[in-house]
């Protein structure tokens, strides 16, 4: 393969717990139990300090990406900052 393979799995209710049991075919059987606890979170205020390399390495590609890796960086960064409760503040 030339690039990564990515899988996107939504459930539909994926935060109840389960439990899950497989026999294969020569009797053997395999299970898992899954919980999740409930937990709120509140907002905190923080301040949040970025560092992003910016050094000539960061402006190279790989030739199967169409973006530099300046440019992911800055996406993530975006991403990262739409996240952020209101409260809170950044460099």
């Amino acid at each position: 393969m030339d690039r990564d393979l990515v899988l996107l799995v939504e459930e539909e209710h994926a935060h109840e717990p389960r439990v899950c049991l497989e026999v294969s075919d020569d009797g053997t059987a395999t299970g898992f139990v899954s919980v999740f606890p409930r937990v709120e979170f509140q907002d905190i205020d923080r301040e949040f300090i970025f560092v992003i390399d910016r050094s000539g390495s960061m402006g190279w590609a790989h030739p199967s990406q169409k973006k530099t890796q300046i440019q992911s960086a800055s996406e993530a960064l975006l991403l990262f900052l739409r996240a952020l409760p209101p409260s809170c503040t950044f460099n």
